[in-house]
Formats: C-alpha cells, sequence, structure tokens
C-alpha cells in the first residue's frame, strides 16, 4: 500500500515569534505602496488588478517567510500569517485614510513624494476608533465615482467591495501559507524537500478507458513505472498526467504529486488529484527527473 506524507506539525520557537512579526512588518512596507497605487490610479479595473498584486505579493512572502522559519504546522502557520497579514492591512488603511484625509494630497502622481504625512498616519495607526468612525464617515459621503454616468460609489456598494478586497487578500494569504507548510519536510535533515524543476513535467495518459483504469491504479499503488517511457506532452490529446516531484539528495525517499488532466471542450485543461505527496523511491524518480528536463 503506498505511503504518503504526513506533516509532524511541529512549530518552532522562531516561527511562533517570527512569522507574525517579519510578516507584519513586510506586509506593512507592501501596503503603504497599495495605499498608494490605488489612491493615484483613476481606473477602478487597474486598481482591481493591484489587489490582486498586493495579495499574491503578500502570499509570496509568507512562503518565504515559512520556509525560513522551518514551520509545518498548516493551520498554526496559517494562523500566525494571517495575524501578521492583518498589521499589514491595517496600515493600508491607515495610509489610505490620511490621503483622504489631507486636504493638501491631490490625486496628480506628481505629488506621490509629499502624499504620506506621518502626523497623519500616526494618528490613524494610534486611534483606532478614529479611524473606524473616519472610514464609516468615508463610507457615506463615497470618494470616487465608477462607469460613464459617473455613479458615486458609497454606502453598501462601497462596503461589499472594501469587503472582497479583505477576503482576497486574507484568504490568499491563509490559504498559501496553509498549504506552504504542508510541503513535504525531512526531520532527520531538518530541511524541506525541494520541488524539481520542470520544462515539461505532463505525460500522455491512455485515451482507452482500461488502460487508462489500469495506469491510474498501478499510480495509486505506488507504481510510477509508467512515467520512464510514457511519451511528455508536446501536442494536443485527450487525456494527461501532471508530475511534481520533491526530493533531497540526502534522502533515498522522494515525494510525489499526480494530477489527472481531462482536456474539456474549451481546448483547456480541467484537473484532478489522483495522489498527493506519495512516497517513492527516489532512485525511480532520478530517472523520471531527466525526461523532463
Amino acid at each position: 500500500m503506498a505511503q504518503f506524507y504526513k506533516s509532524t506539525n511541529k512549530l518552532p520557537l522562531a516561527a511562533l515569534i517570527g512569522i507574525p512579526v517579519s510578516f507584519a512588518v513586510l506586509t506593512s512596507i507592501f501596503a503603504v505602496i497599495y495605499a498608494l497605487g490605488i489612491w493615484y490610479c483613476p481606473i477602478v479595473y487597474i486598481n482591481a488588478l493591484i489587489c490582486f498584486g498586493w495579495a499574491f505579493v503578500s502570499a509570496i512572502l509568507a512562503g518565504i517567510v515559512i520556509k525560513a522559519t522551518k514551520a509545518r504546522f498548516p493551520f498554526a502557520v496559517g494562523l500566525l500569517a494571517l495575524v501578521g497579514a492583518l498589521v499589514g492591512y491595517y496600515v493600508h488603511w491607515c495610509v489610505w485614510l490620511s490621503l483622504v484625509a489631507n486636504p493638501f494630497v491631490s490625486r496628480d502622481i506628481g505629488d506621490i513624494g509629499s502624499a504620506l504625512a506621518p502626523d497623519f498616519i500616526l494618528n490613524f495607526i494610534l486611534h483606532p476608533t478614529y479611524a473606524w468612525d473616519f472610514a464609516v464617515e468615508v463610507n457615506k459621503q463615497g470618494v470616487w465615482t465608477l462607469g460613464k454616468a459617473k455613479t458615486l460609489v458609497n454606502g453598501p456598494f462601497l462596503t461589499i467591495i472594501w469587503g472582497v478586497e479583505f477576503l482576497i487578500y486574507a484568504i490568499s494569504v491563509w490559504l498559501f501559507s496553509f498549504t506552504k507548510a504542508m510541503d513535504p519536510f525531512s526531520e532527520e535533515t531538518n530541511a524541506w524537500y525541494k520541488k524539481a524543476k520542470y520544462k515539461n513535467n505532463e505525460f500522455v495518459a491512455p485515451d482507452d478507458p482500461q488502460e487508462h483504469a489500469k495506469v491510474v491504479n498501478k499510480i495509486a499503488e505506488g507504481d510510477l513505472s509508467y512515467f520512464l517511457d510514457a511519451p511528455i506532452l508536446l501536442a494536443t490529446c485527450d487525456h494527461t498526467f501532471k508530475l511534481e516531484i520533491y526530493s533531497l539528495p540526502t534522502s533515498s525517499v522522494a515525494y510525489v504529486t499526480v494530477s489527472m488532466g481531462v482536456l474539456n471542450k474549451k481546448g483547456a485543461w480541467d484537473y484532478s488529484a489522483l495522489v498527493t505527496y506519495m512516497s517513492v523511491s527516489r532512485d525511480i524518480t532520478d530517472e523520471i527527473v531527466p525526461r523532463t528536463q
């Protein structure tokens, strides 16, 4: 029967302190950039892209911090990263509110150098209730319009937009942190398994239903011999296997994740997981990896 990686749920002291603290600092820096970006960008749809970019960068930073602190307790790591992220989110709000509150700040990109007023920002940071009351007032009044009709965005509609922004940011950080902490880790060598780099890690899967089922069963049982001879996916076909390999030079064991792909009517691949972090001999993965590079 195939064996699978299971996290030890260990949380070093460095992670317990380092994740929320370092992540709070890092996200706060990018929170300032995000606040300035959405303030000076006049196009709402680009602001949405900036929001996704902010969430993406924050998630990547979380992954870096998690790897550095060797935290492998997924649930706790997700919460710790979220705590740090919320500090950055609060800083973003304080910076953005300071831009709204400061009568000397315009939306002229040329004024960006003088836009950040430390006294305004610090006042909001140190007085959360004042920041909340001012945000409520901004919500009532609105600060930007939408569409050709220049419809003022305020009230419940603006609340929904702010809520969606928060969810994009918080869910991205928590989910990415959670999944990163689940990556295979070697307790013996105190190191993360490294994901092999590929030019193409997709293999053509059999189209015949019976043959496809046989190969799927073998893979699920830990037999990866199919990938030693299977053609690399270079052209369009109906079924594929995507293979990801995690290994360490000091370990005789490797971990693999295999996904099954089916070509849909739109010409795109729909993937479903077959096995996740399955333990196999590194001997066979060492044979497979060169085929993909």
